[in-house]
This record gives C-alpha cells, structure tokens and sequence, in this order.
C-alpha cells in the first residue's frame, strides 16, 4: 500500500489518494476469477430452500455429547449434502480439458474461507462423501483456523472439485450472488442468509427458515436441466437431513 504521487488523477480525472498494488494471493485471485469469466460458459440457477428442518436436526446434533465438541455447523452439514448430490451428477464433479469432458473420482469440497486481510483461500475437504459429519467439521475448523491463522500450506488447497460459498454467513452477506467458478472445476455453490419468512406450506402460511441456494456451471458441460435436477436432489437433501448420518 503506497500513497499516491504528487497530483496524481485516475482516467476519469479525480485525484488519488492512495495506491494498493495488486500482488500474491490477490493478484492470482484476480487472475483467477478473470480467467473463468473469459473462458466459461457460465449459467447460473437459483433456489430458494426452506432450512428449517436442517437446523433443528442441527440442533439436536450440538445437543448430542459425541457431537457438542467440534460443533458441527451449517456449513458442515450442507458441505455433506452437496457431496452426496455430486454422487448422482458426475458432470458437476468434472473439468473441461480441450475437447474431452474429465469425470473425476474424488468429490473434494473446496470452501470458502475470509482471511484477516480480507482475502479469500479455499480449503480442501478430500472424499467428502466418504466422510461423517463430524469428520467434515473436525476437518473443516482445522482447516478455518489454519486459514484465518495466516497458517494455510499449499496442500491445504490443492485438489478441489467443487467449491461452496457460504457468504450468508459474513457480517453484512446478502441474499442471492452469482458466484464465479474456480477453474478447472465445473461448478460453484453460494448460500445466502438464512431468514424467517412467511411461507404457504399445506395450504397454510407458516413461518419457515428461507436462503437462497444459486449454483454457477459451465454451461459447455452441464445443461440447464441437469443443473435443475442436481438443485432438486441438494433442496430434497438440505429438507431431509437425517439421510446425512
């Protein structure tokens, strides 16, 4: 960070106040993200999904003494959830190499993780699918300590398959994003905040607890119907929690 230069103006003619060079985890996050936006075909489907059930089971989880420890969280049990969806949709767990679609045997859910400065890393959970809910949260908090730590090793963010957002979560996180896909990976999760909301359910308006599911595919890979089928799968997953255990 430098202070700028004696009358400097930026293009639009207003005066600079301060410069920020674009370097390390930053500059290769931009690189990053510019690089998907150019090259993907992007599509983006939106879904809003009544977490009232997960939480409850959430709660009684936390309750339980075998699982009050690690503190199995949301973002834990969705994490479980988008793994055991990708199990039935191999073309959101592939990458695009030249013309040949790659279908990859591991499901490593990448997630999204806010540093002290404000940037964001992406820690591997490896063959979440094959693991407990209380193996992805001992993993996960590990991993989010590492990560806010400053502690974070290049093998902590190697390897992911598919990327999950939990930007509802952050102080100030809004409803629904368009999250861009983190290559060679074909697709992304974002979930916004949670919120009590008036909801018609059996012919009744009852109070539930709403967020907002959005899914980004590379459309060259997956189609609109198959990104609806997987959203269908995940939203009938996030309702029926107990089928995580």
């Amino acid at each position: 960070m430098s202070m700028d230069k004696p009358g400097e103006l930026s293009p639009q003619g207003v005066p600079v106040v301060e410069r920020i060079p674009l370097r390390g985890i930053a500059r290769f996050t931009a690189q990053t993200m510019l690089k998907s936006h150019l090259e993907y075909a992007e599509l983006t489907s939106m879904v809003e999904t009544d977490f009232t059930k997960l939480i409850y089971f959430r709660e009684q989880l936390i309750g339980d003494t075998e699982h009050s420890k690690d503190r199995i969280s949301i973002t834990h049990i969705v994490i479980k959830a988008i793994a055991v969806a990708l199990q039935d949709h191999p073309l959101l767990n592939a990458i695009l190499v030249e013309n040949e679609i790659k279908i990859l045997e591991e499901i490593n859910i990448g997630i999204a993780v806010a540093m002290e400065n404000g940037q964001l890393v992406v820690p591997i959970i490896r063959n979440a699918d094959k693991k407990s809910l209380l193996d992805i949260a001992k993993e996960s908090n590990l991993l989010m300590g590492k990560a806010r730590a400053g502690q974070i090793g290049l093998e902590d963010v190697e390897g992911g398959t598919f990327t999950f957002s939990n930007f509802g979560m952050l102080k100030g996180g809004g409803d629904i994003t368009t999250p861009i896909i983190l290559p060679p990976q074909s697709a992304i999760l974002a979930m916004g905040r949670i919120v009590s909301k008036p909801v018609v359910l059996n012919e009744e308006i009852v109070i539930r607890q709403m967020a907002w599911l959005s899914l980004t595919c590379d459309h060259r890979i997956i189609n609109g119907v198959q990104a609806a089928d997987f959203n269908h799968v995940l939203n009938e997953l996030i309702q029926n929690p107990a089928r995580l255990q």
